[in-house]
């Protein structure tokens, strides 16, 4: 195939990076919304998160402490979430969007692993 003399290596790693992006822009369409923003935690937890409050909660911390490597952060940043629901709201589309999706694919992950871990454990016990 003629590439216009480009290395094999290089456009093969500019289509992955360009494969990478449409995916990430693919995942903001799929993105479930609330009927109007700013939105709450708590359409957070419905639409996003999708389980019962206090383990939703666990759940956001864990993501949010995975993201900053701080756990005092994510504590602190539920916290202020919490605070502007109480003005209306805290998620903007613009706050929501990328949350989300960054969200949804560290649950994915997480799910993944727990999988893995459980596939595992079985083998071990055969």
């Amino acid at each position: 195939m003629d590439r216009g003399g480009v290395p094999a290596y290089i456009y093969s790693e500019s289509l992955d990076g360009f494969s990478t992006i449409t995916q990430r822009i693919e995942s903001f369409k799929d993105v479930p919304k609330p009927s109007t923003f700013p939105a709450t935690l708590n359409d957070f937890f419905r639409l996003i998160v999708k389980t019962r409050t206090d383990t939703a909660t666990k759940r956001l911390r864990d993501f949010l402490t995975a993201q900053s490597g701080n756990a005092a952060w994510a504590a602190k940043f539920i916290g202020k979430i919490k605070e502007a629901d109480k003005r209306g709201g805290f998620f903007t589309e613009q706050k929501w969007q990328p949350m989300a999706v960054e969200y949804g694919l560290w649950w994915k992950q997480q799910k993944s692993a727990k999988s893995r871990l459980s596939a595992l454990s079985k083998s071990d016990a055969s």
